[in-house]
């Protein structure tokens, strides 16, 4: 008898609403299993964490006057979170584009 960490299965996957997925690349998570709006919930609903961190530390940079350079880091960590969180929602291939610069 082995061991195994308990677990509970996904229910059955469902047509999401931003159907069919176009993207070449599907990570771990089964597709539509939390609701039709988010393929990938656990993905996107991370990603408000770089978007929070992005509006953050822009507003900081700009109340304590900090170099432009800092704004501009704080710009990409939310661009990238947004493309992520849009790409993680939705599986479309143009949303990849802003997830990730470098796909191509």
């Amino acid at each position: 008898m082995g061991w195994s960490l308990p677990h509970i299965p996904y229910p059955p996957a469902k047509a999401g609403f931003w159907s069919p997925v176009t993207s070449t690349l599907n990570w771990c998570e089964e597709d539509y299993y939390a609701t039709v709006y988010s393929a990938e919930i656990v993905n996107t609903l991370t990603n408000l964490l770089f978007m929070w961190l992005g509006v953050k530390g822009i507003i900081s940079c700009r109340r304590n006057g900090h170099d432009q350079i800092f704004t501009v880091a704080f710009l990409g960590y939310l661009v990238v979170g947004t493309g992520s969180f849009l790409f993680h929602s939705t599986l479309k291939c143009k949303c990849h584009f802003l997830s990730d610069p470098t796909y191509s």
